[in-house]
C-alpha cells in the first residue's frame, strides 16, 4: 500500500500515478455533474433498468453516489454496476476516504461490509434485494473487459488524468467500450483531452465537449453511433438466447440448486413454482445435517479455483444476508505431499486474512488438536445448516413448492411449457423451465445427451461423547468432520461414482472411522463401534470435468449438424446461432461444491437470461456451459 497517500485535506492520493482519486472536498459533487448529469443517469432510470460501466472504480465514490441517486429516486428500476480495478484499495483506505462524505454513510458501510477479502477475479455483490448491484473486476480494464458479456447503457471514464496514465485511455480499451455498447449508449469523463475524444470518435462514439466541473474548462460527453456487435466474447456455440420476455417459470427439484435459481428468477420479477418428487425441500443431496463451504485452493490460478472462489465471498454474503445460522472458519489439513503443493501455490498468492498457514504448535495451542500436520486456516470458509439455508430461501422469497410431483415429462405446446407427472399433470404451461434435478436431469429426451454422473456419499454422526475432545471448528483432511449441533457432529464421506446403493453400509461407517483415526489417532474414543453408528446416504451428480452445467439446453442433432465443422477451424462469425429449446435452461451437476457455487451461479443464469448480463468472466461462461461435451467431441473427430 505504499503507492497511496493522502493529500493535507483528506483526499486520496496515488503516489504511483501522481494524482488525486477526486478533488478535494468536492468528490460527491464532481461525480454527480460530470457522471451522473453527463449520462443523465436520473432521467434514465425513471424508464428502465441501467447498467452503468465503469473504468475505475477507485474508492467506489462514483457507485455510492449513483447508488444514492437511486435511493432519492425511490423507483423500481434495477441498477447493475460493472466496474473495474488494477490497483485495488486495503479496507482501511476504504473505510478514511468514505469518512468525507457523512451523506453516504449508510450507503458506504454495507459496501465495505461485502468487499472480497481476495483481489482476483469477478466478483458480484448485491445489496438493495438485488435492485442495486456491483460486478468488481479485479485487473487491466482491457483484459477483464475482454472477459465481460453484456452491453452497457452508460459508461463513467474514470481513470486517473490521461498525462498520468495513458494506458487508461487506450485504443484497445476504446474498442472493448464499443463492443459492450449499444446504440443508445452514453458516455462521460472528466477529461477533455484531445486524443481521448478522437480515440473515442475512432471506435463509433458521436463526442461533445461541454462545461467542465468546477474551475475545470471543458469535459466529454458521446453517444455511441458505430456499428453495434451482438456477442462481446462468447464463443459462437456458447451463446445465449436473445433477453427472455418470459414472465413464468417451472423450477425442476427443490434443492440447493433449484431454491437458489428460483429465488433470484422471483426476485428479478418472474412468477416461479419450484416443483420436486419429494415431500419437502432438501431431501437429497441438500440434506445433510450440516455442510462446509470453503474455496478450492489451488497451486496455480485456474478456472475451478477462481470460480470457488467468487462463489465463496458471494455465498457468504448471501448466508449473512439470509440470517443463516452459520460457523466460520475451517481448518484443511496437510496430509499428503500433493496438498501440501497445491496449498503452498494458493498461499503465496492469497492474503493471510483469507488463508493462513499453521504449524502444528499454532493448531495445538488455538485449537487443541495436537496432531503432526500443519493446516490451512481459511479465514471466511463456513459451515452451516444447507436444510435451514433452504427454508430460508423458500421463506424469504415466498417461494411457491409443490412436493411430491415427479417428473415423466415435458413438451412444448402453443408456446408454453406443459409438465406431465406422475399420476398428474400440471393444468398449466410456463414460459421457462429451469432443470435442476441433478442427476435426474438427463433423465428427458430434450436431456438425454447430458453425460451426468452419480456418486454415491455416506456420512456418520458421532457424538461428543464418542470424541475425546470437542471440536468447534470444522476439520478437512481427505474427508471431514463437522459440528451440527452441541453435542452432535457429522463425519464424512465416502466418493463412490455410478454406485446406486441405497443402503447404509457398515464397510463405508467402517472406512471412514478408519481414515479419521489414521489421521488423528485417539480423537475418536476406542470404545466406538461402527456397526453401531447410523448415519445418512445421499447422491450427487458429476461430471468429468469437475465444472456443473449451467446455461440453455440445445437441441442435440441440430446443434451437432450447426458445428459439425468447428473441428475445421472456421472463422467464428461463419456459425449460425445455436439451436436451442427456446425458454429451456439447467443447474445441475454442482457435485461436492454446491453450497459454494450455487448461489452465485444461479444469480448468474437469472442474470443471463433475463438482462443478457453474465456476472462471470468469459471462461467461466465456457467452463460451465451445458454444450461443452458436445464441441470437444465435434473437436475430437478428424
Amino acid at each position: 500500500m505504499a503507492d497511496f497517500t493522502w493529500t493535507e485535506e483528506g483526499t486520496l492520493y496515488s503516489e504511483k500515478y501522481e494524482d488525486i482519486y477526486y478533488h478535494d472536498g468536492q468528490g460527491l459533487s464532481e461525480t454527480e455533474y460530470v457522471f451522473l448529469q453527463g449520462n443523465a443517469v436520473e432521467e434514465k432510470l425513471t424508464k428502465q433498468n441501467l447498467v452503468i460501466g465503469e473504468l475505475g472504480f477507485g474508492t467506489g465514490l462514483n457507485f455510492l453516489t449513483t447508488w444514492l441517486a437511486w435511493e432519492k429516486l425511490a423507483i423500481d428500476k434495477r441498477i447493475t454496476f460493472v466496474t473495474c480495478e488494477k490497483h485495488p484499495l486495503d479496507k482501511d483506505f476504504f473505510e478514511k476516504a468514505h469518512a468525507a462524505f457523512p451523506e453516504l454513510a449508510h450507503l458506504s458501510e454495507q459496501l465495505r461490509g461485502k468487499l472480497p477479502t481476495i483481489n482476483t477475479g469477478f466478483h458480484f455483490l448485491e445489496f438493495e434485494q438485488g435492485k442495486v448491484s456491483l460486478l468488481l473486476m479485479y485487473g487491466d480494464a482491457v483484459d477483464v473487459y475482454k472477459q465481460f458479456e453484456g452491453k452497457v447503457d452508460c459508461w463513467y471514464l474514470d481513470g486517473f488524468a490521461p498525462s498520468k496514465n495513458p494506458e487508461m485511455w487506450s485504443p484497445e480499451l476504446f474498442q472493448q467500450m464499443a463492443r459492450h455498447s449499444h446504440a443508445e449508449t452514453s458516455l462521460a469523463t472528466f477529461t477533455a483531452a484531445g486524443f481521448v475524444r478522437r480515440g473515442l470518435q475512432e471506435v463509433g462514439f458521436d463526442i461533445e465537449r461541454v462545461k467542465g466541473f468546477g474551475n475545470k474548462k471543458h469535459m466529454t460527453v458521446g453517444r455511441f453511433s458505430g456499428h453495434v456487435i451482438e456477442n462481446s466474447c462468447v464463443l459462437p456455440w456458447f451463446k445465449f438466447p436473445a433477453k427472455s420476455a418470459a414472465k413464468t417459470v417451472a423450477v425442476i427439484g427443490a434443492g440447493m440448486a433449484g431454491l437458489n435459481i428460483a429465488y433470484y428468477l422471483k426476485r428479478l420479477g418472474l412468477d416461479v413454482t419450484v416443483f420436486d418428487k419429494n415431500s419437502g425441500p432438501a431431501s437429497e443431496a441438500s440434506g445433510n445435517k450440516w455442510g462446509m463451504m470453503f474455496p478450492l485452493i489451488s497451486k496455480k490460478m485456474d478456472r475451478l479455483g477462481t470460480l470457488t472462489k467468487s462463489g465463496c465471498a458471494f455465498s457468504l454474503n448471501q448466508v449473512r444476508e439470509l440470517g443463516v445460522v452459520h460457523k466460520q472458519g475451517l481448518l484443511e489439513f496437510i496430509t499428503n505431499d500433493q496438498k501440501k503443493a497445491r496449498v503452498y501455490g494458493g498461499l503465496e498468492r492469497l492474503p493471510k486474512n483469507y488463508i493462513e498457514l499453521l504449524s502444528p504448535e499454532d493448531i495445538k495451542e488455538k485449537f487443541d488438536l495436537d496432531y503432526e500436520y500443519e493446516a490451512a486456516f481459511h479465514h471466511e470458509a463456513i459451515t452451516f445448516s444447507p436444510v435451514e439455508y433452504a427454508e430460508s430461501l423458500i421463506e424469504q422469497q415466498e417461494l411457491t413448492c409443490l412436493y411430491n410431483h415427479e417428473l415423466e415429462s415435458f413438451d412444448k405446446v402453443d408456446g408454453k411449457w406443459q409438465l406431465s407427472f406422475k399420476e398428474k399433470e400440471s393444468d398449466e404451461g410456463f414460459d421457462m423451465i429451469v432443470m435442476a434435478s441433478a442427476f435426474n436431469t438427463a433423465a428427458f429426451s430434450q436431456t438425454s445427451y447430458l453425460p451426468l454422473r452419480k456418486t454415491r456419499g455416506q456420512v456418520v454422526y458421532l457424538s461428543d461423547e464418542q470424541l475425546q475432545t470437542d471440536i468447534e471448528t470444522g476439520i478437512n483432511y481427505v474427508n471431514y468432520l463437522v459440528k451440527e449441533s452441541e453435542k452432535n457432529f457429522v463425519l464424512g464421506a465416502t466418493f463412490q461414482v455410478d454406485d446406486d446403493g441405497v443402503d447404509f453400509r457398515v464397510e463405508d461407517t467402517r472406512e471412514l472411522v478408519s481414515s479419521f483415526n489414521e489421521t488423528f489417532p485417539g480423537l475418536i474414543k476406542d470404545d466406538v463401534n461402527a456397526e453401531e453408528l447410523s448415519g445418512r446416504v445421499c447422491f450427487r451428480a458429476v461430471l468429468k470435468d469437475h465444472f456443473p452445467l449451467v446455461g440453455p439446453v440445445c437441441k442435440e442433432a441440430e446443434y451437432k449438424e450447426s458445428f459439425e465443422a468447428v473441428k475445421h477451424g472456421r472463422p467464428r462469425y461463419q456459425y449460425p446461432e445455436p439451436p436451442q429449446h427456446e425458454g429451456l435452461y439447467l443447474l445441475t451437476g454442482l457435485g461436492a461444491r454446491g453450497l459454494s457455487t450455487s448461489a452465485l451461479l444461479a444469480n448468474y443464469l437469472a442474470r443471463m437470461i433475463l438482462d443478457g448480463v453474465s456476472i462471470l468472466p468469459e471462461t467461466h461462461i465456457s467452463a460451465v456451459h451445458p454444450s461443452r461435451f458436445l464441441i470437444r467431441d465435434l473437436k475430437r473427430q478428424h
